[in-house]
């Protein structure tokens, strides 16, 4: 089998080479980068394995697995999951999972796991959160939010928290509960009666 190779059918492509194309890409029903990829326009395609570098516009798709590098402006899908790094400006998905870094100027999604010592830069706006040890996140506005052991939080709002042992959070505001274990550090803390987001008003 050729080291560098590019599949493309009407509806597989398959990067393990260098590619780039001045427009869109979609339409696809699987998208796997293995090698280096740069598309000006948007991509779409229903499933995306990311193993090398991926560049585009927009991403869209249903199911997507970062294990190398991708850069987009704004992501869409229903499932994301991060094993290496990802930037981008808007990112809206069902779940998404990081066990990796992500750079995103906003994060929406319902349901959010970061992994150990993931770290995720930029908004987070979901209903839920958990936290996994060592974790990183920058500013967190959610429902329901789970900080496990050694994660850190700069900014939380939320409406119920539980913060573990020797996990980090600068600023807290909640509307309902914190639970707050002894050996954590919550520098400022206050009970609120509304955060940025009314979660109860989603449909």
């Amino acid at each position: 089998m050729e080291s560098e190779k590019n599949i493309i059918n009407e509806r597989k492509i398959s990067v393990s080479g260098s590619f780039s194309m001045e427009g869109d890409l979609v339409g696809f029903s699987s998208m796997e980068v293995s090698g280096s990829a740069n598309i000006k326009g948007n991509v779409n395609a229903e499933n995306i394995e990311i193993a090398g570098s991926l560049k585009c516009r927009d991403m869209e798709f249903k199911d997507a697995e970062v294990s190398g590098s991708a850069k987009a402006n704004k992501v869409k899908g229903e499932k994301l999951e991060i094993m290496g790094s990802m930037k981008a400006d808007k990112l809206d998905v069902k779940e998404l999972e990081v066990y990796g870094d992500l750079d995103a100027s906003e994060v929406n999604a319902d349901k959010v796991i970061l992994g150990k010592k993931s770290s995720v830069n930029g908004t987070i706006i979901c209903n839920s959160l958990e936290m996994k040890k060592g974790s990183e996140a920058d500013v967190v506005i959610a429902k329901d939010v789970d900080i496990g052991p050694d994660a850190y939080v700069n900014s939380l709002e939320c409406y119920t928290c539980k913060v573990g042992p020797d996990a980090e959070v600068e600023y807290l505001k909640y509307t309902i509960s914190a639970e707050i274990d002894p050996k954590a550090e919550v520098r400022h803390s206050a009970k609120v009666d509304r955060i940025s987001k009314d979660f109860d008003k989603q449909s």
